[in-house]
C-alpha cells in the first residue's frame, strides 16, 4: 500500500480528496448481469436510493463517452481520458509537476500541454513536448502513458498499460495538425 504521503500526491485538496467515478461515468445505459436489464446507471443509483443527494435531473448530467464509442469524436474522448485520470493532479495547485490542466472545460489554449516543452525530462526524446501535434512519439503524454516503471503516469495505482486509453489518446495527438 502507498504511505499517507503517497496517497495525498493524487488525492489533493485542489480535487476535493476524494476520487472516484464522477457522475458523467455514470450516466450511461448498463445492462445489469443479474437481470439482464438495461437502464442507466445514475438513474438507477438515485432510484434505489444511493445518493444522499440525487442529482436533480438525471437526464441534464454530463455524460463522459465510452473510450470505443467510434460515434464520438476522438478529440473528446481522449479529452474525457485525460480529464479522468490525470486532472486531480493536472490542474491548478493539483500537484502535478507541470502547468497542465487536463479537466474537462479548460479551453485547449489553456491547458498548457500542446507545444509545451516537458520540465520532468524529456526520456531522451529529441524535440520532445508534452504533446507534439502529430506525433504521439515525441509526446511526454503519450509515451509516459506507454511506460511502466519510474516516470510512468499515472504515478500510481497503475502497474499495466491501458491499451484502449493509449490508443484513443495517441489518435487524438496523431490528428492534431497544430496547436490553438
Amino acid at each position: 500500500y502507498p504511505s499517507r504521503a503517497a496517497c495525498l500526491s493524487c488525492h489533493t485538496g485542489a480535487a476535493g480528496r476524494t476520487l472516484g467515478w464522477e457522475v458523467g461515468q455514470l450516466n450511461s445505459a448498463f445492462v445489469y448481469p443479474e437481470t439482464g436489464r438495461l437502464a442507466d446507471q445514475l438513474f438507477t443509483l438515485s432510484e434505489i436510493g444511493v445518493f444522499e443527494n440525487p442529482p436533480a435531473d438525471v437526464a441534464a448530467a454530463d455524460v463522459y463517452p465510452a473510450l470505443d464509442l467510434a460515434t464520438v469524436d476522438v478529440a473528446r474522448r481522449a479529452e474525457t481520458y485525460l480529464h479522468v485520470n490525470c486532472s486531480m493532479c493536472h490542474r491548478p495547485n493539483g500537484g502535478g509537476q507541470s502547468r497542465a490542466d487536463f479537466r474537462l472545460g479548460t479551453a485547449a489554449a489553456e491547458q498548457h500541454v500542446c507545444d509545451e516543452t516537458p520540465g520532468e525530462g524529456d526520456f531522451g526524446v529529441a524535440g520532445a513536448k508534452l504533446i507534439f501535434p502529430g506525433d504521439p512519439s515525441k509526446s511526454l503524454v503519450s509515451l509516459r502513458m506507454h511506460k511502466l516503471g519510474a516516470g510512468r503516469m499515472p504515478l500510481l495505482g497503475s502497474n499495466v498499460v491501458d491499451a484502449l486509453g493509449t490508443d484513443v489518446v495517441d489518435r487524438y495527438i496523431t490528428g492534431l495538425t497544430s496547436c490553438p
